[in-house]
């Protein structure tokens, strides 16, 4: 809000409003999941099968490496490639069991995909600190 309002131009005010927004619908999802959708669903997970060899597929690598070859692209000027190739991405992570409606900037940018993580604790994983959730969740 800050940063829209010109009052400020920090990356960091733009991670922290993303954390931040994080943080608050984690709560409140598991909230009304609890009260409204656990009893649907079963409460025994079946484990992996080990019968595959294949390396299981991260989630996490994969749109990060997505949004590395979209900032490139858009870097470069090649905005209908870059178009594809999130297109094209939206699907292969639907063959892995990740289905997103639209995956483009806007996504990134709600899911705070924006930054990579970087040594010294950022805003982000201090706010995490404080509500008592670990950065890595």
């Amino acid at each position: 809000m800050l940063d829209l309002l010109g009052i400020s131009r920090s990356q960091d005010i733009i991670t922290i409003n993303e954390s931040l927004a994080g943080i608050v619908s984690s709560e409140i999802g598991q909230q009304v999941y609890v009260k409204y959708y656990a009893s649907y669903f079963p409460t025994t997970i079946n484990p992996p099968s080990t019968t595959s060899s294949a390396p299981a597929f991260d989630f996490n690598a994969a749109m990060r490496q997505i949004r590395q070859n979209v900032d490139a692209d858009l870097a470069a000027g090649r905005i209908d490639q870059a178009e594809q190739y999130m297109d094209e991405q939206r699907d292969y992570l639907q063959t892995q069991g990740y289905y997103i409606r639209k995956l483009n900037q806007a996504y990134f940018a709600f899911y705070g995909l924006m930054r990579t993580p970087r040594l010294t604790p950022t805003p982000s994983a201090r706010l995490f600190r404080i509500s008592g959730i670990s950065a890595s969740h």
